[in-house]
């Protein structure tokens, strides 16, 4: 049976985005990435950037994978800044009012500057949930652009990891955004529906592929012909080699 994500792929100073579709949601992905983030690491550090999820959707799929949310949050090794929460009182004003994402980013420094000074050596994480719910707010892709790659400088400087989500509407025709993303990332996680159709054993694949800032990093790649596949079960994802999805029901 196949695994994912490969080892090392969240290693300090990586930029993976992950591109997802209305038919194949990543969600699962990120909140697997932040159960195995504190499982495989005891003095483990996160920052979850919320968009398009609640809290409370976070905290009940972690208590599946049997992570206490709740304890990480009081020992303050899980941090979360509600984005929305932070811009809806400046949405719908002009460019000239309007709140811009600096504050968000001095909040980000501000946090990985105090987990610095508990222990220099922990693993950090930093999880943007959504980038394009940003963008169909209003954002111009030019200040978004400018807030990941602070956004990354910060990670990269902090020895932290940095994984960012970004709907692909059009797959045929990359947006700007997800343009720029391409170029700024270590690693791109591409989920997809099957290109089949809908399938009951299988609800899509997943590819990886290295990007234009991935300097020393030596994670396999996974092609698309080669793409890893996946069945979502109430508790978690099942993974399995592409062609092989029978074998797990």
């Amino acid at each position: 049976m196949a695994t994912f994500p490969p080892p090392d792929l969240l290693s300090s100073g990586q930029v993976v985005i992950v591109t997802d579709q209305i038919l194949s949601p990543a969600d699962f992905l990120l909140h697997r990435t932040l159960a195995s983030h504190f499982k495989d690491h005891k003095d483990a550090r996160c920052i979850v950037l919320l968009v398009s999820e609640s809290i409370s959707r976070w905290n009940a799929i972690a208590s599946r994978a049997t992570v206490n949310l709740a304890a990480l949050i009081e020992s303050q090794a899980l941090r979360f800044l509600d984005m929305v929460k932070d811009i809806q009182p400046h949405l719908g004003t002009d460019d000239s009012t309007r709140s811009t994402l600096v504050p968000l980013i001095n909040e980000v420094r501000s946090l990985l500057q105090q987990q610095g000074d508990v222990q220099a050596d922990q693993p950090t994480l930093i999880l943007l949930d959504d980038i394009s719910t940003l963008e169909w707010m209003g954002y111009a892709t030019n200040e978004l652009a400018k807030f990941l790659r602070a956004l990354s400088i910060l990670a990269r400087k902090g020895n932290a990891s940095l994984v960012v989500r970004h709907h692909v509407i059009t797959p045929d025709t990359p947006d700007e955004l997800f343009r720029f993303l391409l170029q700024l990332c270590t690693y791109h996680i591409d989920v997809r529906p099957l290109s089949s159709g809908r399938s009951g054993a299988v609800n899509g694949e997943i590819s990886l592929y290295r990007g234009p800032s991935n300097g020393t990093a030596h994670v396999k790649t996974i092609p698309r012909q080669h793409a890893v596949q996946y069945r979502l079960t109430d508790a978690a994802a099942v993974y399995f080699e592409k062609g092989t999805g029978q074998a797990v029901l």
